[in-house]
C-alpha cells in the first residue's frame, strides 16, 4: 500500500503572478489487490485534488503487472 498527501501554495510566475496566493491538496492512496501464481498483481490507485485554481478533481486507475517470462 502507499499513501501520499501534498500541499502548496503557488503565488504564480515572475511574468504573470496571482493576485492572490492560491494552494492545492493533493491526496493519493495505492493498494495492491493479487499477487498469485505466475506474478501477476493488481494495482487499485485513488487520488483526490482540491484547489482554489483548479477546483476539485476525483481520478481512479486499476492496473495490471507481471514479474517474469510473459
Amino acid at each position: 500500500y502507499k499513501l501520499q498527501y501534498t500541499y502548496s501554495e503557488n503565488w504564480g510566475t515572475y511574468i504573470n503572478p496571482f493576485a492572490s496566493k492560491r494552494y492545492t491538496t493533493s491526496l493519493l492512496a495505492d493498494i495492491s489487490l493479487l499477487r498469485g501464481k505466475g506474478g501477476w498483481a493488481a494495482t487499485l490507485s485513488v487520488a483526490y485534488d482540491k484547489s482554489n485554481w483548479i477546483g476539485e478533481n476525483v481520478g481512479f486507475m486499476l492496473s495490471f503487472s507481471k514479474e517474469g517470462i510473459f
